[in-house]
């Protein structure tokens, strides 16, 4: 038996089995304390021999800096950078950290994820209304430095910001953006140590826990614009490189917002735009009977998902903006990453399929995306 087929045969018979038993956000930390127990016994190198690809090291500049592959994982998983050194050994490209704030929060209260798994058609859609839990910047950026010190991280680390709710909550007017940019560079400041040459730092403005984000689009060229002029700033005053930014977005827009969004974008010298995050569309609810408060991903995401990456990918084109497009949301198998890298995608970054599917599914991603390059 190769090692492979045991490594598909260990996630579909007692990994997901159990996991799925559990209530979502326990198997959540159950599967980030296994992660943490690869790291913590030097079991590492079995990760690889099971999940990783021949073709793991597929460099691909993306946004500016080069990937290690253009499959990468999407914020969510580890919030709080824990067990990066085992994530990295499954052979993702980019490990997406987050969504991480300046100040520790604790996030909604519980039940906050909810599963629906269909094991007979195959879909599984997860809904969450998070809130956004953060362990705050400082010890996230503390984690990181000494993963940095026990294990060669190789994929690129992407550092997903996003505001206190406190700030959402308490600041009225043009007080509000001031607090938004206020904490995104608050965050990024403790992370800045950590930060290396192919890293990014990724702006998030499209978290379902926190509706007033999308109020900001017609505002987005003041906060982009000062945010970028600040970590310029933070950056030479360190002697490196300007940082490559990332906005995290929505695929609940209309065009005209994208158009908007893709213009604020490119006039502030972001480089990336990851397209999406999850969605709060009422029919998509309806159609799957999801009838949970939050943002829904998996399957049932995947139609829009795929229709608004080439609706954005045409206005990034129209618009001849310099920004790679990372698609992500709604990518469960081959032909959902094929597909995105069709539609315009130069990277893809995984959540749910991987919930779903397992790590065999980085490996097939790969081997299907060199085989067609």
């Amino acid at each position: 038996m190769d090692l492979l087929k045991l490594g598909r045969i260990l996630w579909r018979r007692v990994i997901r089995p159990r996991l799925f038993a559990k209530d979502p956000e326990e198997a959540h930390r159950v599967a980030i304390r296994l992660l943490e127990r690869f790291e913590s016994s030097h079991l590492l190198r079995i990760l690889g021999f099971l999940y990783r690809s021949p073709f793991s090291d597929m460099p691909t500049s993306v946004g500016g800096v080069r990937w290690r592959n253009p499959a990468g994982l999407a914020p969510g998983l580890t919030k709080d950078g824990r067990g990066i050194a085992a994530l990295d050994a499954l052979g993702f490209g980019a490990i997406s950290i987050g969504t991480i704030t300046p100040s520790p929060q604790p996030g909604s209260p519980p039940p906050r994820i909810f599963r629906h798994y269909d094991d007979h058609r195959g879909t599984l859609h997860l809904v969450n209304r998070y809130g956004i839990p953060s362990e705050g910047a400082m010890r996230i950026s503390e984690r990181v430095a000494a993963a940095h010190a026990r294990h060669r991280i190789r994929a690129s680390l992407i550092f997903s910001l996003g505001p206190n709710t406190a700030t959402l909550e308490k600041s009225r007017g043009s007080a509000i953006l001031d607090g938004l940019i206020n904490d995104y560079s608050l965050a990024a400041a403790f992370l800045l140590p950590v930060i290396r040459g192919d890293d990014a730092i990724q702006v998030n403005i499209s978290s379902p826990s926190m509706t007033r984000l999308h109020d900001f689009i017609p505002s987005l060229p003041d906060l982009l614009g000062t945010l970028r002029e600040r970590l310029d700033q933070m950056m030479a005053a360190l002697n490196n490189s300007p940082l490559s930014l990332i906005l995290k977005i929505s695929p609940d827009h209309q065009p005209k917002d994208y158009e908007l969004i893709v213009k604020a974008a490119a006039a502030s010298r972001f480089n990336a735009i990851e397209a999406f995050n999850t969605t709060t569309d009422m029919n998509i609810k309806s159609f799957y009977r999801l009838n949970e408060e939050g943002g829904v991903s998996g399957d049932a995401l995947t139609a829009l998902a795929l229709r608004q990456t080439k609706t954005l990918a045409q206005i990034i084109q129209e618009a001849g903006a310099p920004l790679d497009l990372i698609a992500s949301g709604g990518i469960m198998n081959i032909q959902d990453a094929l597909m995105r890298r069709n539609a315009g995608a130069k990277a893809i970054l995984l959540y749910t399929g991987l919930v779903k599917n397992g790590p065999p599914l980085i490996y097939d991603i790969l081997t299907a995306w060199h085989a067609t390059k």
